[in-house]
């Protein structure tokens, strides 16, 4: 790990890490959740085949004194410091009622093959530049994570089974002949078998899904309930929400749904509905 927030993975791959707030896409107006869904797609296409990235989105535990003075803004001695004592003090009363102590994080962390550093470094900041821009453009704040701020990250992680104070500076490196990893390691890594893990005094597990999708769409409600439709036939088995009314001639399935939707798949595909444009409380998607 580097001061500038560059971290050397391999001799030969380099990454970065941004950290990125979340937008209340749900609350916006149809129009508005269009653009950012379409930002969105532009922005994931923006990483090609030599752009490696991962998103990660983090609950870590928090002392309720950290989480206080992270959330507190500091006057500035003009017209506004008002409005800043009363905007932290309603925040702190949100923190009051209660988050189970945790923070969540969100941070898309990037990472190029290069030769060398001083190979790496000007590509990794031109992304890094492309990616801010690409939020901002978004409506999205977020910000880049020098080195020691990923340290304290990793500490985070790694150590959650003793929640203590991140200590470190650069200047420790050379008296002490530490490594970084030394300021982040747990006391212990254990891998036994399968998805199954210990870290320190804590146990973990990990799960593995992927999904296998030429491209990134929007789906509406009625699209929603052609994709359960095409899945309750391909299948064979309509799921809870449905009932096969009966057996009927080779290539026709008549499925009954609870919300009263009838539909009747044959030869040519045709569907009777009732209620398309309600919502389709039968069906669970």
């Amino acid at each position: 790990m580097f001061p500038d927030g560059i971290c050397r993975v391999t001799d030969s791959y380099y990454t970065k890490t941004v950290q990125f707030q979340d937008i209340n896409y749900q609350l916006n107006q149809n129009e508005d959740k269009t653009a950012i869904f379409e930002g969105w797609c532009d922005f994931l296409n923006y990483f090609d085949s030599s752009i490696k990235f991962q998103l990660s989105f983090l609950n870590l535990s928090a002392t309720r004194d950290s989480f206080a003075k992270s959330i507190t803004i500091p006057p500035q001695g003009d017209d506004f410091d008002s409005l800043r004592s009363e905007y932290t003090e309603m925040l702190r009363n949100q923190l009051a009622k209660g988050n189970n102590g945790l923070i969540k994080t969100k941070y898309l962390t990037f990472g190029i093959e290069a030769d060398s550093l001083k190979a790496a470094k000007p590509r990794l900041e031109r992304i890094e530049i492309d990616i801010l821009n690409n939020f901002k453009h978004l409506g999205v704040t977020s910000a880049s994570l020098n080195g020691a701020d990923r340290l304290r990250l990793l500490h985070d992680i790694f150590r959650m089974d003793a929640p203590e104070q991140f200590r470190f500076s650069w200047d420790w490196l050379a008296p002490s002949g530490l490594s970084v990893k030394d300021f982040i390691a747990p006391s212990s890594f254990e891998f036994k078998s399968g998805s199954m893990f210990g870290m320190g005094r804590q146990v973990g597990a990990v799960s593995f899904l992927q999904i296998l999708a030429p491209e990134l769409v929007r789906v509406t409600r009625h699209q929603r309930i052609r994709n359960y439709l095409q899945w309750a036939i391909t299948s064979g088995l309509p799921s809870g929400s449905a009932k096969l009314l009966s057996p009927l001639p080779r290539h026709v399935l008549v499925i009954k749904f609870r919300n009263g939707c009838t539909v009747i798949f044959g030869p040519f595909v045709k569907c009777l509905f009732k209620c398309l444009e309600s919502p389709a409380e039968g069906i669970r998607y």
